[in-house]
């Protein structure tokens, strides 16, 4: 938890492989028979400078049992940048829906997206 090494730049290739980093509080655990239970269901969508959605994804759902209630809770979620954008501006925008406690946040991130990178 709080441990990660940020991009210095928010510029990716189409197809480029990133991993996304996210601190989540105020989610609600539920006390069951195997402990604590925290279910979150992680999405994204991509918004292009015109505001057009141009790609979304649903993770599946991040589910943890735990002995003790957990006081932090982070995920890393690993995709690629879709390979059909074109260089410009583009914004993330993360969704993480707590499913015990039945309520939602979001966050966002504007990145660019350059030329292809090069194959050998």
């Amino acid at each position: 938890y709080g441990s990660y090494t940020p991009f210095a730049e928010y510029e990716f290739s189409p197809g480029q492989k990133v991993l996304l980093y996210a601190e989540v509080d105020n989610y609600q655990s539920k006390e069951t028979a195997r402990g604590h239970h925290t279910s979150l269901r992680i999405s994204y969508e991509i918004f292009d400078s015109r505001r057009q959605k141009i790609a979304d994804h649903q993770f599946e759902t991040n589910e943890e049992h735990c002995r003790n209630r957990r006081r932090d809770f982070f995920t890393v979620c690993e995709f690629a940048i879709p390979e059909h954008l074109s260089p410009g501006k583009y914004e993330l925008r993360l969704t993480v829906a707590d499913l015990n406690g039945d309520k939602s946040g979001q966050s966002s991130i504007i990145f660019h997206v350059g030329q292809r990178a090069a194959t050998k």
